[in-house]
Protein backbone atom coordinates (compact mmCIF):
# COMPACT_ATOMS: atom_id res chain seq x y z
CA UNK A 1 0.00 0.00 0.00
CA UNK A 2 1.13 3.48 -0.90
CA UNK A 3 1.62 6.43 1.35
CA UNK A 4 -1.94 8.40 1.38
CA UNK A 5 -1.42 11.81 -0.42
CA UNK A 6 -3.06 15.16 0.06
CA UNK A 7 -5.26 16.49 -2.57
CA UNK A 8 -5.69 20.71 -2.16
CA UNK A 9 -8.86 21.49 -4.68
CA UNK A 10 -9.62 25.02 -1.93
CA UNK A 11 -9.41 27.38 -5.24
CA UNK A 12 -11.96 25.46 -6.67
CA UNK A 13 -15.44 28.10 -6.30
CA UNK A 14 -18.66 27.33 -5.41
CA UNK A 15 -21.62 28.98 -5.91
CA UNK A 16 -25.34 28.64 -3.85
CA UNK A 17 -28.31 29.02 -4.72
CA UNK A 18 -32.15 28.41 -3.24
CA UNK A 19 -33.48 24.82 -2.79
CA UNK A 20 -37.10 23.91 -2.08
CA UNK A 21 -36.80 22.23 1.30
CA UNK A 22 -39.50 23.32 3.95
CA UNK A 23 -39.90 25.09 7.16
CA UNK A 24 -40.91 21.52 8.30
CA UNK A 25 -37.85 19.60 7.45
CA UNK A 26 -36.07 22.82 9.55
CA UNK A 27 -38.20 22.02 12.54
CA UNK A 28 -37.30 17.88 12.29
CA UNK A 29 -33.71 19.04 12.22
CA UNK A 30 -33.68 21.11 14.88
CA UNK A 31 -35.63 18.60 16.89
CA UNK A 32 -33.58 15.97 16.79
CA UNK A 33 -29.67 17.14 17.06
CA UNK A 34 -29.76 16.91 21.08
CA UNK A 35 -30.40 12.88 19.95
CA UNK A 36 -28.66 12.23 17.43
CA UNK A 37 -25.63 14.09 19.39
CA UNK A 38 -25.27 11.38 21.57
CA UNK A 39 -24.92 9.07 18.73
CA UNK A 40 -21.26 10.56 17.79
CA UNK A 41 -19.62 9.03 21.26
CA UNK A 42 -20.54 5.56 20.31
CA UNK A 43 -17.54 2.80 19.98
CA UNK A 44 -16.81 1.32 16.69
CA UNK A 45 -15.36 -1.86 15.40
CA UNK A 46 -11.59 -2.81 16.78
CA UNK A 47 -9.05 -3.15 13.82
CA UNK A 48 -9.37 -6.40 13.17
CA UNK A 49 -11.65 -8.99 12.94
CA UNK A 50 -12.20 -12.81 13.45
CA UNK A 51 -13.61 -15.04 10.76
CA UNK A 52 -17.96 -15.31 11.26
CA UNK A 53 -20.21 -17.76 11.15
CA UNK A 54 -23.11 -17.33 8.56
CA UNK A 55 -26.52 -17.97 9.36
CA UNK A 56 -30.08 -17.12 8.63
CA UNK A 57 -32.89 -15.14 10.96
CA UNK A 58 -36.19 -14.44 11.17
CA UNK A 59 -38.81 -14.43 13.49
CA UNK A 60 -39.23 -12.78 17.20
CA UNK A 61 -36.13 -12.55 19.78
CA UNK A 62 -38.62 -13.54 22.69
CA UNK A 63 -38.04 -10.64 25.17
CA UNK A 64 -41.34 -8.82 26.35
CA UNK A 65 -42.15 -5.25 25.34
CA UNK A 66 -42.80 -2.55 27.59
CA UNK A 67 -46.26 -1.86 27.85
CA UNK A 68 -47.87 1.94 27.79
CA UNK A 69 -51.13 2.74 27.73
CA UNK A 70 -52.10 5.93 25.71
CA UNK A 71 -55.36 7.39 27.16
CA UNK A 72 -58.17 9.84 25.42
CA UNK A 73 -56.83 13.22 25.45
CA UNK A 74 -58.06 16.05 26.14
CA UNK A 75 -58.65 19.53 23.43
CA UNK A 76 -60.28 19.78 20.11
CA UNK A 77 -57.68 17.81 18.41
CA UNK A 78 -56.98 15.20 21.07
CA UNK A 79 -58.59 12.21 19.33
CA UNK A 80 -56.67 12.59 16.20
CA UNK A 81 -53.16 13.45 18.20
CA UNK A 82 -53.68 10.42 20.24
CA UNK A 83 -54.25 8.23 17.36
CA UNK A 84 -51.02 9.58 15.78
CA UNK A 85 -49.28 8.65 19.19
CA UNK A 86 -50.55 5.13 18.90
CA UNK A 87 -48.62 4.93 15.52
CA UNK A 88 -45.38 6.15 16.32
CA UNK A 89 -44.78 4.07 19.74
CA UNK A 90 -46.34 1.22 17.39
CA UNK A 91 -43.88 1.76 15.07
CA UNK A 92 -40.88 2.33 17.08
CA UNK A 93 -41.24 -1.92 17.87
CA UNK A 94 -40.31 -1.03 21.18
CA UNK A 95 -43.56 -0.99 23.37
CA UNK A 96 -46.44 -2.66 23.33
CA UNK A 97 -49.24 -0.22 23.25
CA UNK A 98 -52.40 -0.99 25.48
CA UNK A 99 -55.66 0.08 25.91
CA UNK A 100 -56.10 -0.06 29.42
CA UNK A 101 -54.54 1.33 32.07
CA UNK A 102 -52.12 -1.21 33.88
CA UNK A 103 -50.21 -1.71 37.45
CA UNK A 104 -46.67 -2.69 34.93
CA UNK A 105 -47.57 -0.12 31.83
CA UNK A 106 -47.09 3.54 31.46
CA UNK A 107 -49.23 6.27 30.65
CA UNK A 108 -49.15 8.92 28.56
CA UNK A 109 -52.14 11.91 28.85
CA UNK A 110 -52.41 14.74 27.18
CA UNK A 111 -54.46 17.79 26.07
CA UNK A 112 -53.86 18.94 22.33
CA UNK A 113 -55.54 22.18 21.39
CA UNK A 114 -54.35 24.06 18.57
CA UNK A 115 -52.10 21.91 17.24
CA UNK A 116 -49.95 22.04 20.29
CA UNK A 117 -49.76 19.60 23.10
CA UNK A 118 -49.72 19.47 27.00
CA UNK A 119 -48.36 16.18 27.57
CA UNK A 120 -47.32 13.99 30.79
CA UNK A 121 -45.96 10.52 30.40
CA UNK A 122 -46.12 9.20 34.24
CA UNK A 123 -43.75 5.75 35.71
CA UNK A 124 -45.74 2.38 36.33
CA UNK A 125 -45.70 3.49 40.08
CA UNK A 126 -48.17 6.55 38.86
CA UNK A 127 -45.13 9.05 39.47
CA UNK A 128 -44.55 11.49 36.72
CA UNK A 129 -41.90 11.02 34.63
CA UNK A 130 -41.99 13.88 32.18
CA UNK A 131 -44.07 16.91 31.68
CA UNK A 132 -43.86 19.56 28.73
CA UNK A 133 -45.39 21.50 26.62
CA UNK A 134 -44.81 20.80 23.03
CA UNK A 135 -45.28 24.18 21.21
CA UNK A 136 -44.64 24.11 17.82
CA UNK A 137 -47.43 24.86 14.87
CA UNK A 138 -47.10 21.75 13.52
CA UNK A 139 -49.26 19.05 15.16
CA UNK A 140 -47.20 16.06 13.64
CA UNK A 141 -43.94 17.14 14.34
CA UNK A 142 -45.25 17.78 18.03
CA UNK A 143 -46.55 13.95 17.73
CA UNK A 144 -42.67 12.95 16.55
CA UNK A 145 -40.95 14.34 20.01
CA UNK A 146 -43.29 13.83 22.04
CA UNK A 147 -42.94 9.95 20.88
CA UNK A 148 -38.91 10.14 20.49
CA UNK A 149 -38.83 11.76 24.14
CA UNK A 150 -41.16 9.05 25.33
CA UNK A 151 -38.77 6.15 23.37
CA UNK A 152 -35.58 7.65 24.94
CA UNK A 153 -35.90 8.21 28.20
CA UNK A 154 -37.77 5.07 28.98
CA UNK A 155 -35.75 2.56 26.87
CA UNK A 156 -32.55 4.73 26.50
CA UNK A 157 -32.41 4.11 22.69
CA UNK A 158 -32.96 7.26 20.56
CA UNK A 159 -36.51 7.35 18.81
CA UNK A 160 -37.30 7.39 14.80
CA UNK A 161 -40.14 9.33 14.60
CA UNK A 162 -38.70 12.60 14.32
CA UNK A 163 -36.26 11.67 12.07
CA UNK A 164 -36.35 11.73 7.96
CA UNK A 165 -35.44 9.18 5.35
CA UNK A 166 -33.26 11.11 2.37
CA UNK A 167 -33.93 9.19 -1.45
CA UNK A 168 -33.84 9.14 -5.01
CA UNK A 169 -36.61 9.65 -7.21
CA UNK A 170 -36.78 10.49 -11.27
CA UNK A 171 -40.65 11.07 -10.38
CA UNK A 172 -40.36 14.57 -11.45
CA UNK A 173 -38.66 13.19 -14.70
CA UNK A 174 -34.94 13.45 -13.81
CA UNK A 175 -33.18 11.57 -10.44
CA UNK A 176 -33.50 14.05 -7.89
CA UNK A 177 -33.62 13.87 -3.94
CA UNK A 178 -36.27 13.68 -1.83
CA UNK A 179 -36.88 13.79 1.77
CA UNK A 180 -39.96 11.68 3.50
CA UNK A 181 -40.88 11.27 7.49
CA UNK A 182 -39.88 8.12 9.10
CA UNK A 183 -42.75 6.69 8.05
CA UNK A 184 -42.98 7.53 4.72
CA UNK A 185 -45.37 10.72 4.68
CA UNK A 186 -44.74 14.37 3.72
CA UNK A 187 -42.31 13.67 0.77
CA UNK A 188 -40.74 16.75 -0.51
CA UNK A 189 -38.21 17.50 -3.19
CA UNK A 190 -34.81 18.87 -2.30
CA UNK A 191 -32.89 19.49 -5.47
CA UNK A 192 -34.84 21.13 -7.96
CA UNK A 193 -32.33 22.27 -10.40
CA UNK A 194 -33.59 20.78 -13.96
CA UNK A 195 -30.35 20.82 -15.16
CA UNK A 196 -29.04 17.97 -12.32
CA UNK A 197 -29.60 15.04 -11.71
CA UNK A 198 -29.30 14.53 -7.96
CA UNK A 199 -27.97 11.30 -6.31
CA UNK A 200 -26.05 9.02 -3.46
CA UNK A 201 -27.69 11.34 -0.70
CA UNK A 202 -26.79 11.57 3.04
CA UNK A 203 -28.09 13.78 5.60
CA UNK A 204 -26.97 14.65 9.06
CA UNK A 205 -28.95 16.25 11.15
CA UNK A 206 -26.10 17.39 13.29
CA UNK A 207 -25.00 19.73 11.42
CA UNK A 208 -28.25 20.61 9.56
CA UNK A 209 -27.30 19.60 6.41
CA UNK A 210 -28.01 16.76 3.14
CA UNK A 211 -24.85 16.22 1.16
CA UNK A 212 -25.46 14.88 -2.54
CA UNK A 213 -23.62 14.24 -5.88
CA UNK A 214 -25.11 16.03 -8.40
CA UNK A 215 -24.59 16.04 -12.29
CA UNK A 216 -24.43 18.45 -14.83
CA UNK A 217 -23.33 18.02 -18.35
CA UNK A 218 -21.67 14.71 -17.29
CA UNK A 219 -19.90 16.39 -14.40
CA UNK A 220 -20.72 14.50 -11.16
CA UNK A 221 -19.72 17.17 -8.13
CA UNK A 222 -20.43 17.12 -4.36
CA UNK A 223 -22.69 19.43 -3.01
CA UNK A 224 -24.48 20.41 -0.09
CA UNK A 225 -27.98 21.91 1.17
CA UNK A 226 -28.03 23.83 4.55
CA UNK A 227 -31.12 23.06 6.33
CA UNK A 228 -31.66 26.45 8.01
CA UNK A 229 -30.77 28.73 4.94
CA UNK A 230 -32.05 26.19 2.57
CA UNK A 231 -29.14 27.33 0.15
CA UNK A 232 -27.42 24.54 -1.72
CA UNK A 233 -23.36 24.86 -2.06
CA UNK A 234 -21.11 22.82 -4.22
CA UNK A 235 -18.05 21.79 -1.89
CA UNK A 236 -16.21 19.65 -4.17
CA UNK A 237 -15.61 19.87 -7.80
CA UNK A 238 -12.55 18.36 -8.49
CA UNK A 239 -11.41 16.56 -11.56
CA UNK A 240 -13.03 13.27 -12.43
CA UNK A 241 -16.21 12.20 -10.66
CA UNK A 242 -17.08 13.05 -6.92
CA UNK A 243 -18.89 10.35 -5.69
CA UNK A 244 -20.76 9.04 -2.58
CA UNK A 245 -20.55 12.18 -0.25
CA UNK A 246 -21.02 10.65 3.69
CA UNK A 247 -20.69 13.29 6.59
CA UNK A 248 -19.28 11.65 10.02
CA UNK A 249 -21.14 11.29 12.96
CA UNK A 250 -20.34 14.73 14.43
CA UNK A 251 -20.94 16.41 11.05
CA UNK A 252 -17.53 17.82 10.76
CA UNK A 253 -16.20 15.51 8.31
CA UNK A 254 -16.70 14.04 4.74
CA UNK A 255 -15.34 10.69 3.33
CA UNK A 256 -16.08 10.66 -0.32
CA UNK A 257 -15.10 8.65 -3.70
CA UNK A 258 -12.66 10.41 -6.27
CA UNK A 259 -10.76 9.87 -9.60
CA UNK A 260 -8.91 12.64 -9.47
CA UNK A 261 -6.01 10.78 -9.37
CA UNK A 262 -7.13 8.68 -11.97
CA UNK A 263 -7.85 5.63 -9.87
CA UNK A 264 -11.39 5.66 -7.67
CA UNK A 265 -10.62 6.18 -4.92
CA UNK A 266 -11.51 6.80 -0.99
CA UNK A 267 -10.52 10.61 0.59
CA UNK A 268 -11.69 12.16 3.62
CA UNK A 269 -11.75 16.08 3.59
CA UNK A 270 -13.64 18.45 6.17
CA UNK A 271 -17.19 19.15 5.80
CA UNK A 272 -16.95 22.41 4.34
CA UNK A 273 -14.53 20.81 1.37
CA UNK A 274 -10.77 21.90 0.81
CA UNK A 275 -8.14 19.88 1.67
CA UNK A 276 -8.77 16.39 1.26
CA UNK A 277 -7.00 12.99 2.80
CA UNK A 278 -6.44 9.96 0.26
CA UNK A 279 -7.22 6.59 2.18
CA UNK A 280 -6.79 4.30 -0.38
CA UNK A 281 -4.55 4.04 -3.52
CA UNK A 282 -4.67 1.07 -5.35
CA UNK A 283 -6.32 0.06 -8.94
CA UNK A 284 -9.37 -1.13 -7.44
CA UNK A 285 -12.37 1.06 -7.46
CA UNK A 286 -13.69 1.56 -3.38
CA UNK A 287 -17.43 3.43 -3.08
CA UNK A 288 -19.92 3.70 -0.28
CA UNK A 289 -17.94 4.38 2.70
CA UNK A 290 -20.05 4.68 6.03
CA UNK A 291 -18.25 5.73 9.32
CA UNK A 292 -17.77 4.03 12.28
CA UNK A 293 -19.80 6.09 14.99
CA UNK A 294 -16.57 6.96 16.65
CA UNK A 295 -15.44 8.04 13.92
CA UNK A 296 -11.94 6.55 13.76
CA UNK A 297 -12.71 4.14 11.11
CA UNK A 298 -14.65 4.27 7.56
CA UNK A 299 -16.01 0.91 5.91
CA UNK A 300 -16.82 0.63 2.25
CA UNK A 301 -17.38 -1.55 -0.78
CA UNK A 302 -13.92 -2.35 -2.88
CA UNK A 303 -14.74 -3.90 -6.85
CA UNK A 304 -11.85 -5.02 -9.42
CA UNK A 305 -11.27 -2.54 -11.96
CA UNK A 306 -14.09 -3.70 -14.00
CA UNK A 307 -16.59 -3.57 -10.90
CA UNK A 308 -16.99 -6.71 -9.85
CA UNK A 309 -16.06 -9.04 -7.12
CA UNK A 310 -17.23 -6.61 -4.86
CA UNK A 311 -16.19 -6.90 -1.06
CA UNK A 312 -16.29 -4.89 1.92
CA UNK A 313 -13.71 -3.15 3.51
CA UNK A 314 -12.46 -0.74 6.91
CA UNK A 315 -9.52 1.63 7.09
CA UNK A 316 -8.43 4.23 9.25
CA UNK A 317 -10.14 7.13 8.66
CA UNK A 318 -6.74 8.82 9.03
CA UNK A 319 -5.62 6.01 6.08
CA UNK A 320 -3.69 3.19 6.36
CA UNK A 321 -3.79 -0.77 5.31
CA UNK A 322 -7.53 -1.88 4.34
CA UNK A 323 -8.70 -4.44 6.12
CA UNK A 324 -11.22 -6.80 4.97
CA UNK A 325 -14.28 -7.00 6.54
CA UNK A 326 -14.28 -11.20 7.37
CA UNK A 327 -18.09 -11.68 6.31
CA UNK A 328 -19.24 -15.30 5.82
CA UNK A 329 -18.01 -16.76 2.28
CA UNK A 330 -21.07 -15.67 -0.19
CA UNK A 331 -21.76 -13.83 -3.10
CA UNK A 332 -20.39 -10.31 -3.58
CA UNK A 333 -21.42 -8.15 -0.78
CA UNK A 334 -21.28 -4.48 -0.93
CA UNK A 335 -23.29 -1.16 0.50
CA UNK A 336 -22.20 -0.91 3.85
CA UNK A 337 -23.77 0.74 6.73
CA UNK A 338 -22.41 1.05 10.41
CA UNK A 339 -25.15 1.51 12.34
CA UNK A 340 -24.85 4.15 14.95
CA UNK A 341 -24.27 2.27 18.16
CA UNK A 342 -21.40 0.28 16.30
CA UNK A 343 -22.70 -2.63 16.89
CA UNK A 344 -23.27 -4.33 13.09
CA UNK A 345 -22.87 -3.17 9.85
CA UNK A 346 -25.53 -3.97 7.00
CA UNK A 347 -24.85 -4.76 3.43
CA UNK A 348 -26.13 -6.32 0.50
CA UNK A 349 -24.96 -9.42 0.01
CA UNK A 350 -25.24 -11.02 -3.86
CA UNK A 351 -26.53 -9.29 -6.61
CA UNK A 352 -29.72 -8.58 -8.35
CA UNK A 353 -32.28 -10.35 -8.65
CA UNK A 354 -31.13 -12.47 -5.75
CA UNK A 355 -29.31 -9.95 -3.41
CA UNK A 356 -30.59 -9.87 0.48
CA UNK A 357 -29.97 -7.47 3.26
CA UNK A 358 -27.26 -8.57 5.87
CA UNK A 359 -26.00 -7.89 8.72
CA UNK A 360 -22.70 -8.43 10.60
CA UNK A 361 -22.05 -8.11 14.71
CA UNK A 362 -19.10 -7.22 15.73
CA UNK A 363 -19.27 -9.09 19.05
CA UNK A 364 -20.10 -12.25 17.65
CA UNK A 365 -18.32 -12.00 14.36
CA UNK A 366 -21.47 -13.80 12.94
CA UNK A 367 -23.17 -12.84 9.60
CA UNK A 368 -26.97 -12.77 9.62
CA UNK A 369 -28.90 -12.56 6.26
CA UNK A 370 -32.50 -11.12 6.89
CA UNK A 371 -35.55 -13.31 5.58
CA UNK A 372 -38.02 -12.15 3.33
CA UNK A 373 -35.22 -9.51 1.52
CA UNK A 374 -35.28 -11.49 -1.35
CA UNK A 375 -34.30 -8.80 -3.89
CA UNK A 376 -33.52 -5.90 -1.24
CA UNK A 377 -30.46 -3.81 -0.96
CA UNK A 378 -28.64 -0.16 -0.28
CA UNK A 379 -29.74 -0.61 3.72
CA UNK A 380 -29.57 2.51 6.39
CA UNK A 381 -29.45 2.36 9.56
CA UNK A 382 -32.19 4.60 11.55
CA UNK A 383 -31.20 6.53 14.66
CA UNK A 384 -32.22 3.36 17.06
CA UNK A 385 -30.26 1.52 15.22
CA UNK A 386 -32.97 -1.61 15.02
CA UNK A 387 -34.73 -0.31 12.29
CA UNK A 388 -33.43 -0.45 8.89
CA UNK A 389 -34.58 1.19 5.17
CA UNK A 390 -33.60 -0.69 2.16
CA UNK A 391 -34.51 -0.94 -1.63
CA UNK A 392 -36.70 -3.49 -3.18
CA UNK A 393 -39.56 -3.61 -5.72
CA UNK A 394 -39.19 -0.31 -6.60
CA UNK A 395 -40.16 0.69 -3.13
CA UNK A 396 -38.88 1.61 0.35
CA UNK A 397 -38.78 -0.84 3.13
CA UNK A 398 -38.79 -0.48 7.01
CA UNK A 399 -37.73 -3.79 8.81
CA UNK A 400 -37.37 -4.26 12.60
CA UNK A 401 -34.25 -5.75 12.85
CA UNK A 402 -34.61 -6.90 16.16
CA UNK A 403 -37.89 -8.47 16.14
CA UNK A 404 -37.77 -9.06 12.35
CA UNK A 405 -41.67 -9.46 12.16
CA UNK A 406 -43.10 -6.01 11.31
CA UNK A 407 -41.92 -5.08 7.62
CA UNK A 408 -43.50 -1.42 6.41
CA UNK A 409 -43.60 -0.27 2.72
CA UNK A 410 -43.09 3.67 1.92
CA UNK A 411 -42.21 5.35 -0.83
CA UNK A 412 -43.87 3.30 -3.05
CA UNK A 413 -45.33 4.39 -6.28
CA UNK A 414 -43.66 7.27 -6.62
CA UNK A 415 -41.39 6.93 -9.43
CA UNK A 416 -37.69 5.01 -9.71
CA UNK A 417 -36.91 5.34 -5.76
CA UNK A 418 -33.63 4.39 -5.12
CA UNK A 419 -30.66 5.05 -2.43
CA UNK A 420 -32.33 5.51 0.67
CA UNK A 421 -30.60 7.59 3.69
CA UNK A 422 -31.64 7.93 7.25
CA UNK A 423 -30.67 10.54 9.24
CA UNK A 424 -28.48 10.55 12.17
Amino acid sequence: MKPSGVLDYQQMSPFAASTGITLQMIRVAASSLAVLASLASAQGGGPRLPAPVAQAVDGQDGRPLLRVFVGTFRGDAGETTAGLVRADLQSSGAVEVISFESSDGYGIHAEATGGWIDAVIFKPDGRVLLQRRYESPNLRQNVHRLTDDFTEIVTQRPGIAGSVIAFVSDNSGKRQVYLCDSDGADIRQVTIDPEIEGIHPNISLMNGRIVYTAIKHGFADIWAVDLVTEESKRLINAPGDNLHPTLSPDGERLAVTMSYSGTTDLYVTTALGGRARRLTQDAAMENSPSWSPDGRHVAFARTNEEGHGAHICYVSSLGGVAEVLPVAEQAESSEPDWSPDGQNIAFTIGTDPTSQIAVFTMSTRKTAVLGETEGGHSPSWAPDSRHLVYLKDNALWVVDVESRSKRTKIAGDFGNVSEPAWSR
